[in-house]
């Protein structure tokens, strides 16, 4: 069997049977060269409970950058009062980290769930991706700024506006507009 077919299976094990699915996930993460680790941790986030978010929470954190994009985006599928105290503080830690992947998961995340107080931690971080090599990066950061950015973010986003990039330009127009009614 291939390891997506192992995968999905581990996936739908946890939405018809969730003690069990739980159960053996919880054995897959023991293993961190399983290849079906970060479906194990998929898997945990798609149960949203307490204990099981607070298990997979180390692997934001991750050195291994695919591990830690993976948890992040499986978070995309939780409801905001999931999301604990310890669950934020390791997304600010991870988004000062600057890390593209990362940033522009984390990026989507607030800008899903409209978190206002990430506003100023991206723009900081905003200016440590030199253009043009993070294109997708500040892009995220600006729509995300668009969504929850206030007056604080202007001179950031006017900056933007200098940009090469037509995209990013676009992205700071509307983070503008946004801000400022304008």
């Amino acid at each position: 069997e291939s390891v997506w077919v192992r995968g999905t299976s581990l996936k739908t094990l946890v939405k018809i049977n969730p003690a069990v699915g739980r159960a053996h996930a919880i054995q897959i993460l023991q293993l961190p060269s399983s290849l079906l680790f970060r479906y194990a941790i998929v898997s945990l986030a798609s149960l949203g409970g307490k204990d099981d978010l607070e298990r997979i929470a180390p692997f934001m954190e991750s050195a291994d950058i695919k591990t830690t994009i993976d948890t992040l985006d499986a978070l995309g599928n939780l409801a905001p009062e999931q999301f604990s105290s310890n669950l934020f503080e390791r997304l600010h830690r991870i988004l000062l980290r600057a890390d593209p992947g990362a940033t522009s998961q984390i990026a989507g995340l607030v800008e899903k769930f409209k978190w206002r107080d990430f506003s100023d931690n991206l723009a900081m971080v905003y200016r440590k991706f030199p253009a043009p090599d993070s294109v997708e990066t500040k892009i995220s950061i600006l729509h995300a700024l668009e969504v929850i950015g206030n007056s604080a973010q202007l001179p950031l986003l006017e900056e933007a506006l200098k940009d090469p990039e037509r995209l990013i330009v676009e992205a700071s127009v509307a983070a503008i507009r946004a801000i400022t009614g304008k």
